[in-house]
């Protein structure tokens, strides 16, 4: 015969139960708690090492000798580098803890798959499969365009360029220190930066007038500001206010025509805006970037061309800084591209260093040429692009993983140049799947673990048009 517990008996061992899950439950929390306090910790302190070790890395290089170009390209690069582990990598987490659906706020995973992300900037060829690739690679720009073309000729007895003065006819203006000169009579600066910390003045002359910038240094910030100018008066083309500011010095260089104008603030990290015909301002971005600035220099600007038929060439007015880049615009009415032709000087002979002006005969842009103990001077005729065949960029393997690769889908930034990109998708490098749009591929290839992507580009007819691919983005699905 079953005994009867009496009900109080009951309830009280059922609560004591009761209290041992609660204590149980409420360890179990802590400790998870606890946990993940140390986690956020150790993932706190590796940032801040992280970060720590990648800012003395780069104080190191840049305390490193730059008295050559080429000692000088080596500290811009490897600080570009630096500088983008510390924004991309270093910020990556200590351990991958999968939260159903989201990792970092991001999609991390699935039931089905495991997620990844690849972006190429294309500053190197790490992840470029060079034998099949047959665009230009222009690292300094770090893009892909079309082969340029183009020819040197010679000038004989032609009058050196001066790179100091901006001449309208015969009226000239220079700069010399940190004052505006009118051959030797010094043209008092505008009221609102005459009294500032002044840093650089720059001058530059379009068809029927000047603009003058000033680079003024307030707290840890460079100011610049920009005036048109027509002789007599200066007219401040942002009201009162500078244009913007910078966090490192630099010189602004200026050119173009009344039919629009280009600015490039020549600091350590450049920055471009153009001047349209209307009134309007564009800032050109992703060209200027820090490993093409070499540190900074001070640019000078030429414009051949009018409307949305315009090439813009940039020069360094600096000795032992050579620069020649030259910036298109595909038949549009802003930049929409860019291609560093610096090594074609090397043709000249040993350039010192290399101006060019605003005088163009047939399109051509005249240039000097300082050898040290002569100088020479170049008509640079621009022939475009070599538009005679297609063309082609494919990607090594970008996937190490043994899970089996079978969605991907993949972006870009850049411009098709009015001719015609097809990109796609492999996940074996032998079967290839049309990806434009951003549009996912399902690989009908279930067992293979590689990643791959290409763009193939038929140029237009126009030899001055050309692609501009800046960069990708690929997403791609392993699936469990």
């Amino acid at each position: 015969m079953m005994k009867k517990q009496p009900m109080k008996k009951v309830m009280k061992g059922g609560g004591k139960v009761l209290e041992g899950l609660g204590i149980a439950f409420s360890v179990m929390i802590a400790a998870i708690g606890f946990f993940t306090f140390l986690f956020l910790a150790a993932s706190a302190i590796r940032t801040f090492l992280e970060n720590r070790i990648i800012n003395n890395a780069i104080t190191t290089v840049q305390n490193g000798e730059q008295k050559t170009v080429e000692q000088q390209l080596i500290v811009a690069s490897s600080t570009e580098a630096l500088l983008n582990l510390k924004r991309n990598e270093a910020s990556q987490p200590l351990l991958q803890l999968e939260i159903p659906g989201f990792q970092n706020n991001q999609p991390a995973s699935s039931d089905e798959y495991s997620y990844q992300t690849f972006f190429d900037l294309f500053s190197g060829s790490g992840w470029i499969d060079s034998a099949r690739t047959t665009l230009w690679h222009d690292t300094q720009v770090s893009s892909f365009v079309l082969p340029p073309k183009f020819e040197w000729k010679k000038v004989e007895q032609a009058t050196a360029i001066s790179a100091e003065e901006a001449c309208i006819k015969d009226e000239c203006f220079s700069v010399r220190g940190l004052g505006l000169y009118k051959k030797t009579t010094e043209i008092a600066l505008p009221a609102e930066v005459r009294d500032r910390s002044i840093m650089t003045v720059s001058v530059g002359a379009l068809d029927t007038e000047w603009r003058v910038a000033v680079v003024t240094k307030e707290g840890k910030e460079f100011k610049i500001w920009i005036y048109a100018f027509d002789g007599i008066h200066f007219k401040n083309i942002k009201g009162s206010e500078p244009l913007f500011s910078s966090n490192y010095i630099g010189t602004v260089g200026m050119g173009g025509n009344d039919g629009g104008w280009f600015l490039l603030y020549g600091g350590y990290e450049g920055r471009a805006l153009q001047f349209l015909s209307d009134g309007s301002v564009v800032e050109i971005p992703n060209i200027f970037n820090m490993r093409l600035m070499s540190g900074g220099f001070v640019p000078g600007i030429s414009k051949v061309g009018y409307g949305n038929d315009a090439t813009w060439f940039v020069w360094s007015k600096e000795v032992g800084k050579i620069k020649f880049i030259k910036l298109f615009q595909n038949g549009k009415p802003t930049i929409d591209g860019a291609v560093d032709l610096t090594s074609s000087l090397s043709d000249l002979g040993a350039v010192r260093r290399f101006v060019c002006n605003g005088v163009v005969v047939n399109r051509a842009l005249r240039c000097t040429a300082d050898l040290g103990s002569v100088s020479t001077s170049w008509d640079f005729n621009d022939l475009g692009f070599d538009n005679s065949k297609s063309y082609s960029v494919v990607s090594a393997n970008i996937s190490n993983n043994i899970l089996p690769v079978h969605r991907g889908n993949i972006t870009y930034s850049g411009s098709s140049g009015e001719g015609k990109m097809l990109i796609s998708l492999s996940n074996d490098g032998v079967n290839w799947d049309a990806a434009n749009g951003g549009n996912e591929v399902i690989f009908k290839n279930i067992e293979a673990n590689r990643m791959f992507w290409k763009m193939e580009y038929t140029p237009t007819s126009n030899p001055m048009y050309s692609v501009f691919f800046k960069s990708v983005k690929l997403d791609f699905k392993l699936k469990k």
